[in-house]
């Protein structure tokens, strides 16, 4: 798969040490263990807070994708507001990521996070991360959303948006068939400050009608707003499994939803 996306013109790699217990990071590193360094940008991340564990989970990483440094580390899964203050604490992950790139092991910090977008909100406020990845989707619009709230927010401070759930984790190609998997990451590009979208293929087809997504002429206004009307209505966590779900329940029970419990 990583030498399919390659040889079709992908040069993003996004993985994690917690991926599979790091069978994510050997795979991208054998992968692309035969192409030009320069040639790819190597994302992972790190869930660990406290400095040292994130330095030694590091060089892990670096050991199993075959590299001397890699593109960018993110810290991983934003959770709330005491989350994104203990960031910042002494002997925490950013300044041991910092010194690690000082040292040469990395070369940007970013940040992931799909819970609800005040806290990466929160985040690009008190730090200048490079980069952020989040969910964007036409789904997200209609609960604690990514794409209306932070990448406006994220754009104006010049944050590299990096769009992630491109299809809501599967639920758009599971209950909404007729959304063409390539509409979706046309959707996913047009929006602001996107960079790049991770299209989570899990088939070299799969990967092939996401590319086709990026070669085609993005969606207007009202064509996006109409994939959004498409995409709901939003069901709690059968819609967006990864997301904090209580404002969702509340208003699904406030309309009568047939699935308050989301």
């Amino acid at each position: 798969m990583v030498e399919h996306a390659y040889e079709r013109g992908a040069r993003y790699f996004d993985t994690a040490p917690s991926y599979n217990q790091g069978v994510s990071e050997r795979r991208v590193g054998l992968g692309l263990a035969e192409k030009p360094r320069e040639s790819c940008w190597i994302a992972t991340k790190t869930l660990e807070r406290d400095g040292d564990a994130a330095l030694a989970e590091l060089e892990q990483s670096l050991e199993r994708l075959g590299c001397d440094f890699v593109d960018s580390v993110q810290i991983h899964e934003l959770r709330s507001k005491e989350d994104v203050e203990g960031l910042f604490r002494p002997g925490g992950v950013v300044k041991a990521l910092e010194d690690a790139r000082e040292r040469g092991k990395l070369r940007h910090i970013g940040v992931t996070g799909h819970r609800d977008p005040a806290f990466l909100l929160q985040a690009i406020e008190a730090y200048p991360f490079v980069s952020a990845l989040v969910p964007v989707n036409p789904l997200d619009c209609h609960h604690l959303s990514f794409t209306r709230v932070f990448l406006p927010r994220a754009a104006a401070k010049g944050v590299a948006v990096v769009a992630m759930k491109v299809y809501a984790g599967g639920a758009l190609p599971a209950q909404k068939p007729d959304l063409a998997i390539s509409r979706l990451m046309a959707f996913a590009l047009a929006q602001p400050g996107v960079c790049v979208a991770v299209p989570g293929a899990d088939s070299p087809e799969r990967w092939d009608e996401a590319r086709h997504g990026a070669l085609v002429a993005a969606p207007d206004g009202p064509a996006q707003e109409a994939l959004v009307a498409a995409a709901g209505p939003h069901r709690g966590k059968k819609s967006e499994w990864y997301k904090n779900e209580a404002a969702a329940v509340e208003a699904e029970q406030a309309t009568g939803g047939d699935d308050a419990r989301g």
